[in-house]
């Protein structure tokens, strides 16, 4: 996607925090500052290549080049500038250091909830001195830009998402390879079946299953999601968020969008037996159905299901594929330089592939923050359920046999495609190691053997 310029009002803590988050993300570009006291800004913007300093925070929400502002000015300006930059078609985020009452939110919120674009507005209330979470206020239609502020004794810890909320993107832009695509986009094509997608929080399941459903959503589908929460807004599919309070859980939204019939269920994590029980009859009787499971590999999903409770026979029957996968970060293409490969053999015993004569590492920038990296992109490891697993499931077979079995039909594992992008120039080893740390192919356990060769 296009870079999105940022405009920041308020050059204080928060403001600088801000302008950190925003340098930091490989789609956004902060270019603007305002502070009351000019001098503050002209020293932030100092700070950052290609920003200047306003005398007005007028000159910002107005600036037609700009497409977020974010605002950390006092209090009493906060209505007044996130109108303005409302009318002007902003994208707006503004943390609120305080909430001084609650009219004062409403009139806000209402502002938000009249506007055609993305608002996230975050509230510190008295009886919440420690966190401040700045959250989505109006999923209709933009960027959502979700930050997650901790502050500890020492210093404020910050997570930062990049989201559209027009869907997961397409799925040649998650990383995968054009066989893997090509494999992945005839699975989307089954009339019935379980997919599930493994990793560990934040590993981009749900972007991958979004992106999934994008590939098939037209008016002959039925789709219908839930989750916990509901992260991408797509058109055109019926998506139910859990609410414990109410008791709508997963296994009892289930068997609400059942009777519905709809021809694609997404669930957004099996959790439980119940769950899984009626995922699997779900798949059994025409639907196909997406959901996520926490296991570090595909195979270890097999073993899960059957952990759960559900029968053997039942998993071998509806499950058609998983995929595991990780996120890696790319080499800054600011900084990117060439490195001879040092210990060549240990190199193709890992990763089971030519070295290429030039690998690639980043020697460190402004434009990412010193760490040679800057964007990221995902690894897969896609396992097809064939006769053969099918029959190693019915025998009550380990995760090891079934991804030994697996390994001899073509698999690749999560390490050997991220050795994919380090010869391409995409990342490093280094990255593909610390992401794929659990992995040892062969159980040789060579990776501490030549984490030293990009050195």
């Amino acid at each position: 996607m296009n870079e999105l310029k940022v405009g920041i009002l308020g050059c204080g803590k928060m403001g600088r925090v801000y302008a950190d988050c925003f340098s930091r993300n490989p789609h956004t570009r902060v270019t603007a500052f305002y502070n009351r006291t000019y001098s503050r800004a002209e020293a932030l913007a100092a700070e950052y290549e290609g920003s200047q300093a306003m005398r007005t925070w007028q000159e910002i929400t107005e600036d037609a080049d700009l497409d977020i502002i974010g605002i950390c000015t006092p209090s009493h300006e906060h209505l007044e500038q996130m109108s303005s930059a409302i009318e002007a078609g902003k994208h707006v985020m503004c943390e609120k250091p305080m909430a001084r009452n609650a009219e004062e939110c409403r009139r806000m919120c209402k502002v938000a909830s009249a506007s055609s674009v993305k608002v996230a507005v975050g509230f510190q209330m008295r009886f919440h001195p420690v966190i401040r979470k700045v959250d989505e206020l109006l999923p209709r239609i933009g960027t959502l830009f979700h930050i997650d502020f901790v502050f500890g004794m020492n210093r404020p810890e910050v997570t930062w998402r990049h989201k559209s909320l027009q869907g997961g993107g397409v799925l040649k832009e998650l990383g995968m390879s054009p066989e893997e695509c090509s494999t992945f986009e005839r699975i989307l094509g089954m009339p019935h079946g379980i997919v599930l997608v493994t990793g560990p929080t934040g590993s981009g399941k749900t972007t991958t299953l979004y992106a999934a459903l994008s590939r098939i959503n037209d008016v002959e589908r039925k789709i219908i999601t839930i989750e916990d929460p509901v992260e991408y807004h797509l058109r055109g599919i019926n998506q139910i968020q859990v609410s414990t309070k109410s008791g709508l859980v997963f296994s009892r939204g289930l068997r609400s969008i059942l009777r519905h019939d709809p021809d694609v269920i997404l669930i957004g994590e099996i959790r439980d037996r119940e769950t899984a029980d009626i995922a699997v009859q779900a798949s059994l009787t025409g639907h196909l159905v997406f959901s996520t499971l926490h296991t570090n590999d595909a195979p270890g999903a097999l073993t899960r299901l059957v952990d759960m409770g559900i029968e053997p026979y039942l998993v071998a029957s509806s499950l058609e594929a998983v995929l595991a996968q990780r996120l890696v970060r790319l080499i800054c293409p600011h900084c990117r330089e060439e490195v001879e490969p040092a210990d060549r053999p240990a190199l193709e015993q890992e990763f089971a592939a030519d070295v290429p004569d030039v690998l690639y590492r980043g020697r460190g920038c402004r434009e990412c923050q010193g760490t040679g990296y800057r964007g990221r992109a995902g690894i897969f490891e896609m396992m097809l359920i064939t006769d053969e697993i099918r029959a190693l499931i019915l025998e009550h077979a380990s995760a090891g046999e079934i991804r030994r079995s697996a390994t001899e039909r073509g698999m690749k594992s999560l390490r050997q495609d991220g050795w994919r992008h380090v010869a391409q120039g995409k990342t490093t080893i280094e990255e593909v190691l610390r992401v794929t740390k659990d992995e040892r192919l062969n159980g040789n356990g060579a990776g501490s053997s030549f984490r030293k060769a990009a050195d």
